[in-house]
């Protein structure tokens, strides 16, 4: 579904930052136009990321001996690593502020306020926040990649000189470069809505994402049809007959409530004749229709049904072997559901694999909003 095209208000919490959220294409903005570049498939086994690779095993174990408590966090000799990328990062994009100083973005959560820094009283609770703070760092890499991308060469080059001037190892950044320019260059991206019939102040062309092979869709109907005839610079936007037929066929396949004919003009593709040949090797790209299918044969499939099961054995045992104090408390529960207190689990798609389950622990800030949804 194509989402409304507002104006979009700063998007970023620390307390609710997820990559997960950006993994869907919306409308590009003066602002958040670096969300197009965000990658849909992880980024981490890259050796320029070498210091991100199991975060889990990084993990260790503090013992407060007055309390006699057990706290888990990130190791610290990881965690200084982390913290320095971070910094790097920052100083970075603030040398582009410097040297294009034209450019207007605004900047996402750094990714130390997700809490890879912070102690966690539970081994999974510090799991579930180091991942979504190594996570958050590929916002940051989507946001380098926009804007390096256009830099001309000697552009880049007086980028470098200046990024040096502030201490910033030469080594790190050619790195960065490399990943950037080489390898991050053809891996799948989320891509945007695009206007381009009203563009906004600074706003790329449809042919300049798809050089990058970065994906955009545009809005086609009699309006633009019309627009095409009376200006040649727009004639390159119109699609292809063929293009047109399939989504005619598809909607008479599948037709809604609405009428048809507005339904024609809905229809949001970009020029198949700009459009940068997928590189071999890159994942699948699933559209919605093949997503949607694959998320109803995974349903079908019940994978929930194993993890229920074993839960109701285990309650079972529970309920022969419970006192009659225990009973009355779990009626009083059962009377008055906690919405804050107990903790809240949620099956959702997983990031790993868009087709797959998989059932995690909602922080404690979001528990009475996700249980009474």
């Amino acid at each position: 579904m194509v989402p409304k095209k507002t104006i979009r208000p700063y998007p970023f919490h620390y307390s609710i930052d997820s990559l997960r959220t950006y993994l869907t294409p919306e409308w590009w903005s003066q602002a958040f136009g670096y969300l197009a570049f965000v990658p849909l498939v992880p980024i981490f086994d890259n050796p320029f990321f070498s210091c991100f690779r199991d975060p889990e095993r990084n993990l260790h174990v503090l013992r407060n001996f007055v309390t006699n408590k057990e706290s888990h966090r990130l190791h610290l000799e990881t965690c200084d690593q982390w913290q320095a990328f971070q910094d790097r990062l920052i100083l970075a994009v603030r040398a582009f502020k410097e040297y294009q100083f034209q450019w207007a973005f605004l900047l996402p959560t750094p990714p130390s306020m997700l809490g890879f820094p912070k102690s966690f009283s539970s081994q999974r609770a510090a799991c579930f926040q180091v991942h979504r703070s190594r996570d958050w760092f590929t916002i940051w890499i989507a946001l380098l990649s926009y804007l390096l991308v256009d830099l001309p060469g000697p552009s880049v080059k007086a980028w470098f000189t200046i990024i040096v001037g502030h201490k910033v190892e030469q080594a790190w950044l050619s790195g960065l470069q490399s990943f950037i320019l080489g390898a991050f260059a053809k891996i799948s991206r989320v891509g945007t809505f695009l206007d381009p019939f009203v563009r906004e102040i600074d706003q790329p062309t449809v042919a300049w994402f798809c050089k990058l092979n970065i994906p955009v869709w545009y809005r086609w109907g009699s309006a633009e049809a019309r627009s095409v005839q009376y200006n040649a610079d727009l004639q390159h936007l119109q699609p292809p007959p063929e293009v047109l037929q399939q989504a005619i066929t598809f909607l008479v396949k599948s037709p809604s409530s609405r009428n048809l004919v507005s339904d024609v003009e809905e229809v949001t593709n970009a020029a198949p004749q700009l459009t940068a040949p997928e590189p071999s090797g890159s994942p699948l790209l699933y559209s919605q229709q093949i997503l949607q299918h694959a998320h109803d044969k995974h349903l079908e499939m019940k994978p929930w049904a194993s993890f229920f099961a074993s839960r109701k054995a285990e309650n079972g045992a529970y309920l022969r072997n419970e006192t009659s104090a225990q009973k009355a408390h779990c009626i009083a529960r059962e009377k008055q559901h906690p919405t804050s207190g107990a903790e809240v689990f949620l099956w959702d798609w997983s990031l790993d694999d868009c087709t797959c389950l998989v059932r995690s622990r909602v922080a404690k800030n979001e528990r009475k909003s996700v249980a009474t949804n």
